[in-house]
């Protein structure tokens, strides 16, 4: 179902990828998740576009013209990547919570938003009973590459850190920041800044207002990224970057719909993003969506 607001409600949801459109399933809503699930495809089988690599590396470029000419300090440019995957949607989904225990796991099938499966490292908001837990995650390496974090890298990381916490003291009380460490996840790694805090349920709607879609997956200036995003990318993002997870009256466990696909027919399609800032080369932003899609491949080619 469409929501009007997540104050009030309760159960698993999801968000398109600017927090515009909220749905929510609840578990006596046979209309949507069950009925789909019977029929084992869902009614949304819309086709992402998909571009190659000459002309990723072509778009990406004069995105990262457009970054520097309009001064944005930071933007994301996505891409879809196309695999074949005719194995069981359901297997996928046990596959993934298995290989990544500490991610957020899941499998939608539903008529209206299509068949989606992924594992989110990112936390958006966990908070119980008033007290209240997220990060501030960007900037990725291979797992394994022992090598120093450039100043690219930290400083993409550090603008997302800085947006969180102004967000944060402006909406809740008693923030609190760790220092900066790494984060492994699956076959890559990313810089975090944990983030601590109190809130009232009854301030969650304006708080994820002003936090999502955090620079970790718009950009900063947030308004003027995401002018570029609408401006640039020829795909939809549909529900990739968009806010998913559980709500119940005292508690919250809200993810960034992060590594992820969409599942249509005998194909998989992963959304995949890179951080760019002035310094950024459109190659290796290339090479880091490719190291990012091995979380899902990786456990597919196992099925």
């Amino acid at each position: 179902m469409l929501l009007d607001s997540i104050s009030a409600f309760e159960g698993f949801v999801v968000s398109n990828f600017k927090g515009t459109q909220l749905y929510g399933f609840i578990e006596d809503d046979r209309s949507d998740l069950e009925n789909s699930q019977s029929s084992g495809l869902a009614k949304n089988k819309r086709i992402p576009l998909v571009i190659s690599k000459e002309n990723y590396l072509k778009d990406s470029q004069a995105f990262l013209s457009k970054l520097i000419e309009n001064k944005i300090d930071k933007a994301i440019y996505s891409r879809v990547k196309k695999c074949r995957f005719e194995g069981d949607s359901k297997n996928l989904f046990q596959s993934l919570l298995k290989k990544y225990p500490k991610a957020f796991c899941y499998l939608i099938q539903s008529e209206l938003l299509g068949n989606w499966a992924g594992a989110s490292p990112e936390n958006l908001i966990e908070l119980n009973n008033n007290q209240g837990n997220t990060v501030a995650l960007a900037s990725t390496k291979r797992f394994d590459d022992s090598s120093s974090w450039g100043e690219k890298e930290l400083s993409e990381q550090e603008l997302v850190s800085d947006f969180i916490e102004s967000t944060l003291e402006k909406n809740t009380i008693s923030v609190k920041k760790s220092k900066r460490t790494e984060l492994i996840a699956g076959p890559v790694k990313h810089l975090i800044t944990r983030f601590s805090f109190e809130c009232q349920m009854e301030n969650l709607s304006q708080l994820l207002k002003d936090l999502h879609p955090t620079p970790a997956v718009s950009g900063f200036p947030r308004e003027k990224a995401l002018d570029l995003i609408q401006e640039s990318e020829n795909h939809s993002r549909e529900i990739y970057a968009g806010m998913i997870g559980l709500i119940s009256k005292n508690s919250v466990q809200l993810f960034v719909n992060l590594r992820c696909c969409k599942i249509v027919d005998d194909s998989a399609y992963l959304f995949l993003g890179g951080g760019f800032t002035k310094d950024s080369i459109p190659r290796d932003e290339w090479n880091e969506t490719e190291n990012k899609a091995l979380t899902i491949l990786s456990v597919m080619q196992n099925i």
